[in-house]
């Protein structure tokens, strides 16, 4: 309930709105400063291998096909010696869009793997 109170409010919340939602205020203070402090870090960039992949995530019954329909496409990429995860969900899968989220999240030397989508190619 505190997530979704943050992100629906515009100007944060306070510990005493969650403590009226349902908890003591000392555990509504101490959730309110681990999400905050969450939210506020800055994600290291990953700097050795890198698995990136995408996938469609969702479970809309459109009733109009099969495979990606209705569902939205999640961009990942995990490191493999520290295990961080990195997720973006993304309008379009093209290369531009890809390798920009590969470029944002790794120093420039590391080495990455990934299948054999073109989109990932250069």
């Amino acid at each position: 309930m505190a997530y979704y109170l943050y992100n629906t409010n515009l100007k944060g919340v306070s510990d005493m709105k969650l403590h009226r939602v349902g908890i003591s205020q000392k555990s509504a203070w101490h959730l309110a400063h681990r999400i905050r402090k969450v939210w506020n870090d800055e994600t290291e960039r990953m700097a050795e291998p890198a698995e990136v992949n995408e996938a469609y995530m969702g479970s809309k019954k459109l009733h109009a096909g099969r495979g990606t329909v209705g569902k939205t496409a999640v961009v990942g990429l995990k490191d493999r010696q520290i295990n961080q995860v990195q997720a973006q969900a993304v309008i379009r899968k093209d290369a531009r869009t890809l390798q920009g989220f590969v470029h944002t999240h790794t120093d420039g030397d590391a080495q990455g793997y990934t299948d054999e989508a073109s989109a990932y190619e250069g």
